[in-house]
């Protein structure tokens, strides 16, 4: 357990990736709605070294143990075209906090950052967006994001594994 929740933010960097890899497929398993994905840990190296420094379509912020500069927490955005229009969308792609490191104001931290990315970048703030897929304490995430000032825009549906009518 640390001593304190203070964390220090940044853009995750490439001393970073082997950290993340090693976290995000371990977590997914936690997740209700992505237990049985297949996580490939050389596809997710990939992407994270290919986007990393690149400041481009896609950012991703950690936050670290100050003491030791270990990540224990990020959340990474992307952003895309939309189909209908020259407006550009924001959405999150991963967000995870060390279960000791969780805190509101760990939470906000990383929030704050990937907005304000996404705002440099020319996205407007209504387009930008949080998918909360995970299916893991959805109540919670849900009053988080709109204590973040998000508002819910709809529902998200996927095949269950039977098969379709």
């Amino acid at each position: 357990m640390p001593v304190s929740r203070i964390t220090t933010l940044r853009q995750y960097q490439k001393k970073d990736i082997d950290r993340l890899v090693e976290k995000i497929g371990p977590a997914l398993k936690d997740l209700p709605h992505y237990a049985d994905t297949a996580f490939d840990p050389e596809i997710t190296r990939a992407t994270l070294e290919f986007n990393c420094g690149q400041d481009m379509a896609l950012a991703g912020y950690v936050i670290c143990n100050p003491q030791t500069d270990v990540v224990v927490g990020g959340l990474s955005i992307a952003i895309t075209h939309g189909f209908m229009s020259k407006d550009l969308y924001a959405s999150d792609i991963f967000f995870w906090i060390e279960p000791e490191w969780r805190s509101l104001a760990n939470a906000e931290k990383l929030i704050i950052a990937c907005r304000d990315w996404a705002l440099r970048r020319g996205v407007k703030l209504r387009n930008i967006r949080s998918t909360v897929t995970s299916g893991y304490k959805m109540d919670k995430i849900a009053k988080l994001m709109e204590f973040m000032g998000m508002e819910p825009i709809g529902t998200i549906f996927q095949y269950r594994d039977i098969k379709h009518r």
